[in-house]
C-alpha cells in the first residue's frame, strides 16, 4: 500500500518585495489585437490573484520539486523563434528547454528540479530570467493556491506591448512520496510478509 503526500517544498517564491495582490497590473495594449488581448482578459475568470511588485509584475523562482508545465497559448510574433526554459538559481547560465518555437499549444513537459529554479525566455536578444527581471513574467493563481498558477511572458525587452500573451503557461507541483512514509511502508510489508511465513 502506497500513500503519497504533496512536498511542501514544491511551490513559488516571491522575490523582491513581491506580493500577491487581488487586483491585477495595468496591461495592454496588446498588439495582437483585442480579442485575444492580454493574459489578464485570456484567463478571466480563472485567475484571481497576481504577484506584483509596486503594481507591475513582480520577480519569483520556484523551489526543487517535480512540476508539469503546460503551454496553454502563444500569441506572439516570434511564436516561431521563442524558447522557455528553466535554470537552476545557483547557476543561471544553465539553460534547460521546454518549450522551443515550433511547439504549439496545448503541450506539456514535466520537469524536476533538484534545487530551487527560475524560468527563462530566449528571444534571440538574451535570456530573460522570472527571479532576476522585473515586469517581464506574470504570475497569478486562484486565491490561496499553494500547488498550481499561471504565468503570463512577455517575450520583448524594449518597446514592449506589455500583454504578457506571448506565451501563457500552467505550473502544477506534482505530489510525490515522501522517502520516510515509502520507508515506513516497506517495512510493514516487511513484516507482514515474514508473518505470514512463520504461520507456515
Amino acid at each position: 500500500m502506497f500513500f503519497t503526500l504533496p512536498l511542501s517544498a514544491a511551490t513559488i517564491s516571491a522575490i523582491g518585495g513581491s506580493t500577491w495582490s487581488n487586483t491585477p497590473p495595468a496591461l495592454g495594449p496588446s498588439w495582437d489585437g483585442n480579442p485575444p488581448g492580454t493574459a489578464v482578459d485570456i484567463l478571466s475568470g480563472q485567475v484571481d490573484e497576481y504577484l506584483l511588485s509596486g503594481g507591475v509584475p513582480g520577480m519569483f523562482s520556484f523551489s526543487a520539486g517535480t512540476y508539469n508545465v503546460t503551454l496553454l497559448t502563444e500569441v506572439a510574433g516570434y511564436a516561431g523563434s521563442n524558447q522557455l526554459g528553466w535554470a537552476p538559481l545557483s547557476n543561471l547560465a544553465t539553460f534547460n528547454p521546454i518549450f522551443d518555437g515550433p511547439d504549439s499549444p496545448i503541450m506539456k513537459q514535466t520537469i524536476a528540479p533538484l534545487e530551487g529554479w527560475a524560468f527563462v525566455i530566449n528571444t534571440g536578444g538574451g535570456d530573460v530570467f522570472s527571479s532576476s527581471s522585473i515586469d517581464r513574467f506574470l504570475a497569478m493563481r486562484s486565491a490561496g493556491s499553494t500547488n498550481g498558477w499561471s504565468v503570463g511572458v512577455e517575450d520583448l525587452r524594449s518597446p514592449t506591448d506589455y500583454d504578457f500573451n506571448d506565451q501563457i503557461i500552467s505550473v502544477e507541483a506534482v505530489p510525490e512520496p515522501t522517502t520516510s512514509l515509502l520507508m515506513g511502508t516497506a517495512l510493514i510489508g516487511l513484516a507482514l510478509l515474514r508473518k505470514r511465513y512463520t504461520k507456515r
